[in-house]
C-alpha cells in the first residue's frame, strides 16, 4: 500500500459463488463513496476477449495456461498496493491484500444456487452442477498455484467480519459491513 495512506480504506469481500459478493460489495462501495472492483467482471471480460463461452471455459484454459491466473492475481495485488478507498470482490482478495478489511460472505448452498439460477435464467439443478464443478476447478487451481486448499473456509482468524447472507438483502449486508468497517477505523 502507498505509504501516504494513513488509514487503510480497503475492503475485500470473498465467499462462494452466489453468496452476494458483487451485490453487497457494490452497495457497500456506494454507501462509503468508494470505488467497486469485481474480479468476476474482470474474469468475464478476459473470457470474452479469449473467445470463451463462459468463465468455466476460461478456468479450463487456465489449467494449461497459468499466466491467466497469475496475471489477474498480480493485478489484484498491485491494485491493493497502489489504491485506497475501494471495495474489491475477489475470492483471494484476503490473500493478496492482507492490509484490507477482510469480509467473508457465507450462504447456504440452496440459496446460492437459487440466486445464480435466477440471475442467469437457468434451472437450479444445472446451476448446482456447474457451480460445484467451477468451485472444484478453482480449488484445484489455487492449490496448484498458491498451495491454498481452503479458500472458501469460514475462518475467524483470516477474516475481520463474517456474515451469513442466506436470509439477508444486499443492502442489509452492506450496512453491516459499513458499520463494522467504520468502527474499525474510528
Amino acid at each position: 500500500m502507498n505509504p501516504l495512506f494513513s488509514v487503510t480504506e480497503q475492503i475485500t469481500i470473498t465467499g462462494a459463488c452466489g453468496a452476494g459478493k458483487g451485490s453487497a460489495g457494490s452497495v457497500t462501495a456506494s454507501l462509503l463513496g468508494f470505488a467497486f472492483v469485481s474480479l468476476g467482471d474482470i474474469f468475464r471480460n478476459v473470457a470474452r476477449e479469449r473467445g470463451c463461452r463462459d468463465i468455466a471455459e476460461l478456468h479450463d484454459m487456465a489449467k494449461t495456461d497459468p499466466s491467466i491466473d497469475t496475471a489477474i492475481d498480480k493485478h489484484t495485488q498491485l491494485y491493493g498496493e497502489e489504491k485506497n478507498r475501494f471495495v474489491y470482490d475477489a475470492r483471494l482478495g484476503w490473500y493478496w491484500m492482507r492490509q484490507s478489511f477482510k469480509v467473508f460472505l457465507d450462504c447456504s448452498d440452496e440459496e446460492r444456487f437459487r440466486r445464480i439460477a435466477q440471475r442467469e435464467n437457468k434451472m437450479v439443478e444445472i446451476v448446482r452442477a456447474e457451480t460445484l464443478s467451477r468451485e472444484e476447478k478453482m480449488r484445484e487451481q489455487y492449490l496448484r498455484l498458491y498451495q491454498i486448499d481452503d479458500f472458501m473456509r469460514r475462518d475467524e482468524r483470516r477474516f475481520d467480519l463474517i456474515i451469513d447472507t442466506t436470509e439477508r438483502s444486499p443492502h442489509e449486508v452492506a450496512q453491516d459491513i459499513v458499520y463494522a468497517f467504520t468502527r474499525r477505523i474510528i
